[in-house]
């Protein structure tokens, strides 16, 4: 339970982190553009999103890598992040325990 909700406010602070660096490029631009997944991966550690693509393309004739996973890192990174954050913080939440009678 603890742990679960220790996710949850990591992938929050990640969340975070992924809406400044769109907003840090409003300001700096002029123009928004939120961040995908893969290019947010891409900036943390480029050579893990490399790795993890061969194994995926080799399962299942390539189609597990285009268009499954594909398309999940092209979704924004701060809304999806935020999205699974709260998921976490809310499925691991502490709950009453329940009296008996």
């Amino acid at each position: 339970m603890v742990l679960g909700r220790v996710m949850g406010w990591i992938l929050l602070f990640l969340a975070a982190a992924a809406a400044s660096s769109d907003l840090w490029g409003l300001y700096d631009t002029g123009y928004y553009h939120a961040a995908a997944i893969g290019e947010f991966w891409q900036r943390i550690d480029p050579g893990s999103l490399t790795t993890i693509r061969r194994p995926l393309e080799s399962v299942g004739r390539g189609w597990l890598w285009d268009p499954l996973t594909v398309d999940l890192l092209n979704l924004p990174a701060a809304l999806s992040l935020a999205v699974l954050a709260f998921a976490f913080i809310w499925v691991f939440r502490r709950r009453e325990k329940r009296r008996r009678r």
